[in-house]
């Protein structure tokens, strides 16, 4: 029974140490491509800026990209939480998932035969924004 306890001790250890790797994984990734997107947005601005890229068209590219970037930083705010023992938020997840569909909407509302498919994304936003609005109370209640 005492070695079975040590077999198991060793074993959870062992994991965690993988773990622990794949968090930092997590991290160092969604840093460079933080930054990586950072610099993307200014370039958007530059070619906005000097008329290579049509206002209209720029200005939602550069709000997609920002709400990417938003996404990135919720990841990893929560990535760092989880590492130094806290919780995960299911309502960060959720945030995500909005900012992904805003900018799905923000794409397609520049095609104007795709609007069978903006009134879905519309009803998926919706129902996204009905359940971050619940976990929320939820989380704020207790």
């Amino acid at each position: 029974m005492e070695e079975l306890k040590k077999h198991q001790s060793v074993l959870i250890s062992s994991i965690r140490r993988i773990a622990w790797v794949f968090d930092a994984f997590i991290i160092l990734t969604l840093s460079v491509v933080g930054l990586f997107l950072i610099v993307w947005i200014v370039y958007e601005f530059y070619l906005v800026l000097v008329g290579q890229l049509p206002l209209e068209r720029g200005g939602l590219s550069i709000l997609g990209s920002v709400l990417i970037l938003y996404a990135i930083s919720e990841l990893l705010s929560e990535e760092i939480k989880h590492i130094r023992g806290g919780a995960v938020s299911i309502r960060a997840f959720v945030g995500v998932a909005l900012a992904a569909v805003i900018r799905k909407v923000l794409i397609v509302s520049l095609s104007p035969e795709k609007v069978q498919e903006l009134i879905t994304l519309a009803l998926v936003l919706v129902a996204l924004g009905i359940v971050f609005w619940l976990i929320h109370k939820v989380e704020s209640s207790s």
